[in-house]
């Protein structure tokens, strides 16, 4: 019980976060490649970049979504912040992610080499 209440408080400041990365327009939200992206908008700002992980905020406006692709070098972590829903794509696998809501989605990308 502990720990759900540890990962729904940091949910809750990472949510809070990812609001103040949009309110304040803070310098780093680049495009995400227009080669991931089906349709919409997504942006990305990067966390911290390391030889072994890559951790970014991922914004995607509504109706947005990221096309599906495969993780070939690297597996991926991700978290809806808002919905507290974490997922995971090992290597070689293959996923996308959608926005179908009317509200600006966050989540937490973190991607292991």
């Amino acid at each position: 019980m502990e720990v759900d209440n540890r990962l729904s408080n940091s949910a809750d400041m990472l949510f809070e976060t990812a609001e103040a990365f949009m309110q304040e327009e803070i310098s780093g939200m680049e495009p995400l490649s227009e080669s991931l992206v089906e349709r919409g908008e997504v942006f990305k700002t990067l966390v911290l970049e390391t030889k072994e992980c890559t951790v970014a905020l991922l914004t995607l406006l509504p109706g947005a979504k990221i096309r599906e692709h495969q993780h070939i070098d690297d597996k991926e972590a991700y978290y809806d912040i808002k919905e507290k829903v974490a997922k995971i794509c090992s290597k070689g696998d293959w996923h996308s992610l959608e926005n179908n809501t009317d509200e600006i989605m966050f989540v937490l990308s973190i991607k292991y080499r």
